[in-house]
C-alpha cells in the first residue's frame, strides 16, 4: 500500500506539466503553472528531509500546503513586481489577462482542508508522543487517505484549468477590446 502514496506525491507534478505543455501560449495560465511547479519541486525536494522528522513532519505538511496557496494567492501580485522590476512585457500580458477562476478557489478548498487535517494529526501525534493517548486514530485511518483526496482533487482542477485556458483567455482579450 506505500507504493500507491509514493506514486500519488509525484501525480500532481505530472498533471502541472501537462498543464503548462497544453496552456504554454496562454501567458496568465503559463504563469500559473510555473509559480506552482517551482512550490512544487521545493516540496519534492524537501520529501527525503521532512520525511525522518517523525513528530514535526506534520507540521511541516501544514507549512507547505499554505506554500501551495502562494501560486494563487500571490502570483498577480508577483508577476505586477517583476514587470515593474524587468519591464518584460510577459508579465504585463499576465496582469491584463489574470483572473481568479473556480478551478483556484477549489484548490483553495482543498489545500485548507489537508492543513486542517495535518495540523490536528500533529496535535494528536503529540498527545499520543506524551501519553495523553493511547492510539491516534486520525494519523492512522483519515490523514493519509485524506491527503490521497486532496492530491487527486488538485489534480482534477489543474487539469480542468488547462482545457478551459484558451477560451478563458479569450473570452478575457475580447472583454477588454
Amino acid at each position: 500500500m506505500m507504493n500507491i502514496y509514493i506514486l500519488i506525491d509525484y501525480v500532481p507534478m505530472v498533471c502541472v506539466l501537462i498543464g503548462l505543455i497544453m496552456t504554454w501560449k496562454v501567458e496568465s495560465a503559463r504563469w500559473f503553472f510555473i509559480s506552482y511547479i517551482a512550490v512544487e519541486m521545493f516540496s519534492l525536494a524537501m520529501t527525503d528531509t521532512v520525511m525522518q522528522w517523525n513528530t514535526h513532519f506534520y507540521i511541516y505538511c501544514v507549512f507547505i500546503s499554505l506554500v501551495f496557496l502562494l501560486p494563487i494567492v500571490y502570483r498577480k501580485r508577483l508577476a505586477m513586481w517583476l514587470y515593474s522590476k524587468t519591464g518584460y512585457e510577459y508579465f504585463n500580458k499576465v496582469l491584463k489577462t489574470h483572473r481568479f477562476v473556480p478551478q483556484e478557489a477549489g484548490i483553495i478548498c482543498v489545500i485548507l482542508l489537508a492543513i486542517l487535517v495535518n495540523f490536528v494529526t500533529w496535535i494528536e501525534v503529540l498527545l499520543y508522543k506524551y501519553s495523553f493517548l493511547s492510539n491516534a486514530p486520525i494519523k492512522l485511518y483519515v490523514r493519509d487517505n485524506t491527503v490521497v483526496f486532496v492530491k487527486v482533487m488538485i489534480c482534477l482542477a489543474m487539469l480542468s484549468y488547462a482545457f478551459r485556458a484558451e477560451f478563458r483567455e479569450r473570452f478575457i482579450r475580447d472583454e477588454n477590446c
